[in-house]
Order: C-alpha cells, then structure tokens, then sequence
C-alpha cells in the first residue's frame, strides 16, 4: 500500500491539522466556503473583472454601510494556535479595512486578530486583537497605509498574537487580556466610516491552518 504525500513526509502517527488555501480564481466565488455578509446597508460581492483581481467587495454609497466575507461562522481555527496569511489591496481612504480571523461575523471587534487599514484610525497599518467583550488593542506597525497588494499574517499562540507585513514582524502582543478567547474564521471586512461614496477593497490569497 502506497502512502499519502502527507504521511511519507511526516512522522508516522502525525495528525494533519486544519489547513486550507484559497486562490480566489475562476469566475465565481466558492459558497460552499465562503458567505458574503451585508453587516450594515447594500453592498456589492463579486470577483474582480482585472488580471490576478481576486474577490472584491464594494461598499454602498451611505456612511456606515460594511460588508463582510467569511466563514459563515463556521470557526476551524484556534484562538491559541493559528495562522491566517492574505493577500489584500486596500482602498483605505475614510474607510475601515479588516483583514485576518475572527469568532464574529457581525460585530465590529469581538473576538480577533486581524490587520486593519483605515486611516480614520492611523496612519500606518494597525495589529488589532480582542477579546468576546470587544475590548481592544492596536498597535501600529512601521508600514505605511498603501494601496498596493499587501501580505499579512497573523497568528494565535498560547500567550501571545503576532502580527506580520510583507514577510516582517511587525507587532507581538503578549499581554493576557484583549486577545481572543474563541474558535475563529478567516474574514474580510470593509466599513464605509465617513464619506458618502462607495469604498473597496479586494483579497487574492488566503492560507490559514492550525498550528
């Protein structure tokens, strides 16, 4: 009997962990997967019609309209040890962009640790975590907000979070409070925060796996 790729290349006995990989190609997005979420207003949810676009979510025209891309709360990732890596193209501008893993699919913070561009929050991109309760802490990174394609990377250890831009660590946050208590789902998030036009942002690569 041949082994499998996985077990000729790990220890015998070894139990794969939750893992999964999505490219975001073709011309439709994977429901089976993923659930588009219109946490406040009307927005659009669509693959993007440019080379290598990814998925792209444009918020409605009116202050506060946010929608969301996720895991239908479905939670396979650990809040004490996952990764979720992404690659992201922000239009940040009066906008709140959120990028990495949560228990919620609806509350603003609850729960998370994710990279957020905005600059209604900062100049620079932020490492936020928090807990059920929605309590915060962001940290801002050496790097400028942009709109050029970012990787980010966070992830969940047992007494810490970590949060890493282009392949850098930028922020580890090892206090014992404000950081997530729960499973998590990756998640894509944009809030239109102050001016009256249609926002976007896009996502071209996730990769997120327990540790």
């Amino acid at each position: 009997m041949t082994d499998s790729i996985y077990d000729q290349l790990n220890a015998y006995g070894t139990v794969a962990k939750q893992r999964f990989v999505e490219t975001f190609s073709g011309d439709a997005l994977d429901t089976d997967r993923w659930n588009t979420v219109d946490v406040n207003g009307t927005n659009t949810f669509a693959m993007s019609d440019s080379i290598d676009g990814g998925f792209k979510i444009t918020t409605g025209a009116t202050v506060g309209n946010m929608g969301m891309l996720s895991f239908n709360n479905i939670r396979p990732f650990s809040n004490t040890g996952a990764v979720c890596i992404m690659v992201v193209q922000s239009n940040y501008v009066n906008m709140y962009n959120d990028f990495g893993l949560s228990d919620n699919q609806i509350a603003d913070n609850g729960d998370s640790t994710f990279m957020r561009f905005s600059d209604q929050y900062s100049t620079k991109i932020n490492f936020v975590t928090a807990n059920a309760a929605g309590s915060t802490t962001d940290v801002a990174t050496s790097v400028a907000l942009t709109t050029a394609w970012t990787t980010i990377k966070v992830e969940n250890k047992t007494t810490s979070a970590e949060g890493s831009i282009n392949g850098v660590l930028e922020v580890t946050n090892d206090s014992t409070t404000n950081r997530p208590t729960n499973r998590q789902q990756p998640i894509f998030k944009l809030n239109n925060a102050a001016v009256a036009s249609a926002k976007s942002a896009q996502i071209r690569y996730v990769e997120c796996y327990n540790t």
